[in-house]
């Protein structure tokens, strides 16, 4: 939605797997990245719980912590990509 009203491609920047040195020299298909994206989303899930369980954090606690966390991190990459974006406009122009 958000790249039909702006023109952005953001689902492009949700998909980009170059941070993966392998995976960055290849030309995965749509559907592999988003698979990948599962994948790599699960898999940091697994290592914080893991993580809140060696902490003995109450059930409640963790997910408050998670939620603040996850909350942070999608408040920064918003920021981060809106700066990005602006400083690319203003390159160009």
């Amino acid at each position: 939605m958000i790249e039909h009203i702006t023109s952005v491609k953001v689902y492009t920047l949700l998909l980009n797997v170059d941070y993966v040195p392998v995976l960055k020299e290849l030309k995965l298909p749509e559907l592999i990245e988003f698979a990948l994206h599962l994948v790599i989303s699960v898999l940091l899930s697994i290592a914080l719980a893991i993580f809140l369980k060696q902490k003995n954090w109450s059930r409640e606690r963790g997910l408050s912590w998670v939620s603040l966390v996850w909350l942070a991190g999608h408040l920064l990459y918003g920021i981060a990509l809106g700066w990005l974006l602006t400083g690319s406009r203003e390159a160009s122009a």
